[in-house]
């Protein structure tokens, strides 16, 4: 899955670090960018980090299981969002109308690719800490591996980022918050940021009281999951 990920970096991820000024792209990645074929982003497992369709509906699976029955949320925020493709499987998987989704993130290529394909899908290009009409307004706020890459601006350190990116994913939710990261048991690519699952879970029992962690997924990635 992360060697996927890596294939972001050429097709769409470098184009929000060139729009803030993080990185340049070199001609070769131009050149796959602009010999990409047009359907690529909007349609590509790959282009999000997995091997196959089937691998990311099995993750979306799990996400969905960490919430419990439909029965007991009916609204998700997605922090990291890209084309919108939880609320695609969510509404394959459950059928069309079942949650209220809302969805950003920064990069605006594969956002503007969802919107092709779903143009009724509520998904922005906007950075997550600019929203500021969602306090608790979302039953559960998910970030699902877009915790491994940074694409903001800002000089602040990678913990601090995440730590600030979930204490917002938290105010926004009513009953919790999910997230899915790298492990740096695990021998994770060193091009993307390992988590330490420990040293998370006891920051989150000690900021927001009920936390626990899941490690089942695959030997790279773990769950966060913090309780309202």
């Amino acid at each position: 899955m992360l060697k996927k990920l890596k294939q972001m970096l050429t097709k769409s991820e470098t184009v929000v670090a060139e729009e803030l000024e993080e990185v340049q792209l070199n001609e070769n990645e131009r050149i796959d960018l602009s010999n990409a074929a047009p359907d690529y982003l909007q349609y590509s497992s790959e282009v999000v980090g997995y091997d196959t369709r089937e691998q990311q509906w099995d993750t979306y699976r799990i996400v969905s299981s960490y919430m419990g029955n439909l029965d007991d949320y009916d609204s998700v925020m997605d922090f990291g969002c890209g084309r919108g493709d939880y609320l695609a499987f969510h509404s394959q998987e459950y059928g069309k109308d079942l949650i209220d989704y809302y969805g950003v993130d920064l990069n605006q290529p594969l956002v503007e690719a969802g919107k092709e394909v779903n143009p009724d899908f509520n998904i922005e290009a906007k950075d997550w800490f600019d929203v500021d009409n969602a306090n608790e307004g979302y039953d559960w706020c998910i970030n699902i591996n877009s915790s491994n890459l940074r694409y903001d601006a800002t000089m602040k350190e990678d913990i601090e980022y995440l730590h600030e990116s979930i204490r917002k994913m938290y105010d926004c939710a009513k009953q919790g918050v999910i997230v899915l990261m790298t492990s740096m048991h695990a021998g994770a690519d060193d091009e993307f940021i390992n988590w330490n699952p420990g040293d998370l879970l006891n920051w989150a029992t000690e900021e927001f009281g009920g936390a626990s962690l899941d490690h089942s997924l695959s030997n790279e990635t773990f769950t966060l999951i913090i309780y309202k």
